[in-house]
């Protein structure tokens, strides 16, 4: 590579403190045009507002550049459809994304941030799910979730005692002959082959994920064009769980295959129960500080009894 071109390519600088780490600020821009960019270093003690993306990096061979200024850094494709799906027109967007925002080069700098990595994302506004693009027909998912929810509900309402939050995919509460009935697809349906592989996609199945949603207070999931809120995502796979559908139909995946989709559906569910846990503690923790505080305004009771004593004193006495 020639010096000219050693120029153009971005060099990070070293953070400043271990505390410190970088936000992407996404400058506004449409379909097509190219993605520039800025990081800029921040405490965590004093954070701006900012998203997180959560993701998985794909293909590192294959590769877009970024504008970081007027220099170029290039990011694997998955990250840069990401980013292009967050990029609004108008304003920019300030983000966190760790295979851009930590110098992956610096060994000690990322072992560094994997360590504040709690923090990173307990201080997000917002964690933003990429699944990727659109494939194998799951722009029809969010149809498919819907009816799936209806006849999950229906289902709850004919067996009260059946909400369990076991995983057995060895069987099926709803029957294929009930899922006319309940307004689902036929069980030989193209449909479910499509859900089967929209729930192998690998980011259903990461570690990380554990950490990243659990921790943030606010979690949106983007598939292509659509976007769903975490409590609406989470609802909608409690009932391909609580009914077993998904495992009464017709699908193409192999044994192998069906027993990954099967832990991703089992991996959401442990962030569910994991999330719901934290937010309970959370609000333990709330109730607390407004006891105490409450209890910190009412005057000190050795300060109340000598004024109580003092006013039903005569003058003079």
């Amino acid at each position: 590579m020639s010096k000219t071109q050693q120029s153009h390519v971005y060099s990070y600088t070293p953070l400043s403190t271990p505390r410190c780490f970088r936000v992407l600020e996404v400058s506004p821009g449409r379909i097509g045009e190219p993605l520039c960019c800025a990081l800029i270093e921040h405490s965590l003690d004093d954070p701006p507002q900012y998203k997180a993306l959560s993701y998985t990096w794909g293909d590192p061979t294959r590769t877009r550049e970024v504008l970081i200024g007027d220099t170029k850094l290039g990011i694997t494709e998955n990250l840069y459809f990401a980013l292009s799906s967050i990029r609004d027109a108008d304003v920019s967007i300030t983000l966190w994304a760790d295979a851009i925002c930590i110098d992956q080069s610096n060994i000690p700098e990322r072992n560094a941030q994997v360590r504040c990595m709690r923090d990173i994302y307990e201080k997000v506004d917002e964690v933003v799910v990429s699944l990727g693009r659109e494939a194998d027909g799951s722009e029809g998912i969010p149809s498919l979730f819907e009816r799936i929810n209806r006849a999950y509900k229906a289902h709850l309402t004919d067996h009260e005692n059946a909400h369990t939050y076991e995983f057995d995919t060895s069987k099926s509460d709803i029957l294929p002959d009930k899922f006319k009935d309940l307004g689902l697809p036929h069980f030989k349906s193209p449909e479910w082959t499509t859900l089967t592989k929209f729930l192998y996609r690998p980011w259903l199945r990461r570690t990380w994920i554990l950490q990243e949603v659990v921790m943030a207070k606010h979690t949106i999931v983007m598939c292509g064009d659509w976007e769903m809120p975490w409590d609406q995502w989470i609802s909608r796979l409690s009932g391909i769980i609580e009914t077993g559908v998904l495992f009464s139909c017709h699908h193409e995946l192999d044994g192998e295959q069906m027993h990954k989709v099967g832990f991703a559906i089992q991996n959401m569910e442990w962030i569910r129960a994991l999330k719901m846990r934290r937010e309970r503690v959370t609000q333990k923790m709330q109730w607390v500080r407004d006891v105490k505080m409450r209890r910190d305004r009412r005057p000190h009771p050795s300060t109340s009894t000598k004024t109580d004593r003092n006013a039903g004193q005569l003058p003079g006495l």
